[in-house]
């Protein structure tokens, strides 16, 4: 998870730590989580991402379904294997160094391998942070109080 119980209780004042309160708040802090994973469209957390199958625009940039791409690991085009270390990833793209080559347009026809996401102690704080004031909404009851 992103966001431990230890820095929500810090961020809710909070510190109720019965074996029901911990299930709770874990129960908050992972929906919440899924819901900004859903709101964003990709999973925020570092990992490997395997044979993601793309189309091909015709245009010099290919996008990835995910951000903070690290590491392209694998690329196959029209059932062609290229080398990686002819592309430059940045963000949630990918361009060919030479500036004038162009994915092909088609359906599915582009595979890639990549890492991306970022390191838990590197998660940007937009996202923990909205994953703690929605799992701190989740939280209060009716009453205003804090579970």
């Amino acid at each position: 998870m992103i966001v431990t119980t230890d820095m929500f209780n810090s961020y809710s004042g909070n510190y109720e730590d019965s074996q029901e309160a911990l299930m709770l708040k874990e129960a908050f802090l992972s929906s919440a989580e899924e819901i900004i994973t859903g709101y964003l469209g990709y999973d925020p957390t570092e990992g490997q991402h395997t044979d993601v199958i793309l189309s091909g625009s015709g245009s010099r940039k290919l996008y990835l379904p995910s951000r903070h791409v690290t590491e392209l690991h694998a690329m196959r085009i029209c059932d062609a294997d290229l080398d990686p270390e002819e592309f430059i990833v940045s963000d949630d793209l990918i361009r060919k160094r030479d500036y004038r080559w162009i994915f092909p347009q088609g359906l599915e026809n582009i595979i890639v391998s990549y890492t991306s996401g970022w390191n838990l102690s590197r998660m940007p704080s937009v996202i923990t942070l909205s994953i703690m004031r929605i799992a701190t909404s989740c939280s209060v009851r009716r009453t205003g109080t804090l579970v």
